[in-house]
C-alpha cells in the first residue's frame, strides 16, 4: 500500500480548497510551463504544500539541445501535501480565502509578465525584505509536519523572477 501522507487530503484543509486545489491537476500547456520545477505553498494557518511543475519532452537520450525535445503542450502540474523538494524555486503565500484566485489565475498564465504578476500577488521573492522570516517559518512547519524526514532548504535554485 502506498503511503497517503502527500495526498492533498491529508493536508487539513476543508474539503472545498482541496477540490479547488486538485483543478491543478488539470492545468496543461504553457500556463503548466511557466510555473518552476518547485514551488512550496504556504496555506496561513494550514501548513505547506508543494507544486511541481511537470516537464515533457519527445526523449531524454541526451542532455544537449533540450530545448529541440521540449513538449510545452504537455506540460502538467502536481500539487501534494507537505514538501517534497529540498531546492524549492519560488515560496507562495496564501490564505483559504485566496485559494480559488490562485487556481484561476495560474490557469491564465500565458507570457513571463503574468507569472511575474502572479508572483507579485501571492509570491515571496529573494528580495522580499521579509524573505528570511518567511523562510524561518516554511522551516519550522515543515519540521513541525515531518519531524523525521525533514530538512535544510537549498536555495541555489530559488528564482527571482
Amino acid at each position: 500500500m502506498l503511503n497517503p501522507r502527500h495526498e492533498l487530503e491529508q493536508s487539513g484543509l476543508p474539503a472545498a480548497a482541496v477540490a479547488e486545489l486538485k483543478k491543478l491537476h488539470q492545468i496543461r500547456g504553457t500556463a503548466a510551463a511557466l510555473i518552476p520545477e518547485s514551488a512550496i505553498i504556504k496555506i496561513q494557518g494550514h501548513g505547506l504544500l508543494t507544486l511541481l511543475s511537470n516537464t515533457a519532452y519527445t526523449n531524454i537520450s541526451s542532455m544537449f539541445d533540450e530545448a529541440s525535445r521540449r513538449v510545452v503542450a504537455e506540460d502538467s502540474l502536481t500539487i501534494a501535501n507537505g514538501v517534497l523538494s529540498a531546492y524549492p524555486n519560488i515560496y507562495l503565500k496564501l490564505t483559504l480565502a485566496d485559494i480559488p484566485e490562485f487556481v484561476r489565475r495560474v490557469g491564465e498564465l500565458k507570457t513571463e509578465a503574468d507569472y511575474s504578476r502572479l508572483l507579485d500577488r501571492f509570491g515571496v521573492r529573494r528580495t522580499d525584505p521579509g524573505f528570511w522570516a518567511f523562510s524561518d517559518q516554511v522551516l519550522a512547519d515543515y519540521r513541525r509536519a515531518e519531524p523525521v524526514s525533514a530538512g535544510v532548504l537549498d536555495y541555489n535554485r530559488y528564482d527571482n523572477r
